[in-house]
């Protein structure tokens, strides 16, 4: 049985992908405590505390940020190819390995000016008041600097995924344009040899 070591290019995809679930099931929670809420506000004159603070503090917050990795992953971000599209394939290598420079450059931004703002909500213990309980919020100011982190992995493993792209770009037209230079040994000779005429019956 062979047992393979998994890649960091494979075992951030299936981070990736798990965390993507993730909020997936986030997302449906949202709405079916979204919908709780109004149904319960109208038929029961009791709607479910803390909602508008789950939603806009937990929900909505791992929807927004915790998929930006995967959609990186799956090079689904929008894109404008208003000039990109005419240039050669090497320059466009090139242009994809400054796009992932500058989105790690990005999550790096997010998951250090996040975490600023993370700890400091830890250490007061950050939390809202309902009308009978309190909910700690301080939890979900980690989901920016854990999807910072995703973003600057996922831009590493994809920059050195063109970079070796780059590489082999230059490797084969190097080697199609020294094999177009030296043309085959046996031309020049068959070339200086006189034509012969077959006579043989």
């Amino acid at each position: 049985m062979n047992c393979r070591t998994p890649t960091p290019s494979s075992l951030l995809e299936h981070i990736n992908y798990c965390i993507m679930l993730i909020g997936s099931l986030l997302l449906g929670l949202m709405v079916v405590h979204t919908t709780l809420d109004v149904i319960m506000s109208y038929a029961a004159r009791q709607p479910v505390e803390g909602t508008v603070e789950i939603v806009s503090r937990y929900y909505m917050v791992a929807v927004v940020f915790l998929p930006l990795a995967f959609i990186q992953a799956a090079d689904k971000h929008i894109v404008a190819e208003l000039l990109s599209e005419r240039f050669s394939e090497r320059m466009q290598l090139l242009c994809q390995c400054l796009t992932w420079v500058l989105m790690g450059a990005f999550g790096a931004a997010l998951a250090w000016q996040s975490s600023l703002e993370a700890m400091r909500m830890t250490a007061i213990n950050e939390q809202f008041q309902t009308s009978t309980y309190f909910i700690p919020t301080w939890p979900s100011r980690w989901i920016p600097v854990f999807s910072g982190v995703l973003i600057v992995a996922q831009a590493l493993v994809s920059l050195a995924k063109d970079i070796l792209r780059v590489k082999n770009w230059n490797q084969e037209h190097q080697d199609a344009s020294q094999g177009n230079s030296h043309g085959h040994p046996d031309d020049s000779v068959s070339r200086s040899l006189p034509a012969t005429t077959d006579t043989s019956i």
